[in-house]
């Protein structure tokens, strides 16, 4: 399955729980997917921010999958 994810934002997260939304290029909807914050590394005006996936439906994980196994087919 699916792990996490890491990202860079300018404020540190208000939570130790978010959601995280983003879209995968032909998957008609939305992914959302509920995530805990793992690790927070401040750099300079940034923040390395770290989360680790709590729920990924299965419907979502296969849409990540296809394009991660396209993106990467050579």
């Amino acid at each position: 399955g699916l792990g996490g994810a890491s990202f860079n934002t300018a404020f540190p997260p208000l939570s130790d729980e978010l959601e995280i939304c983003f879209r995968v290029p032909d998957h008609e909807e939305e992914v959302k997917i509920p995530a805990k914050i793992f690790r927070v590394d401040p750099q300079g005006d940034d923040n390395h921010v770290q989360v680790k996936f709590t729920d990924v439906p299965l419907k979502h994980e296969l849409a990540i999958a296809r394009y991660l196994d396209d993106a990467f087919t050579f």
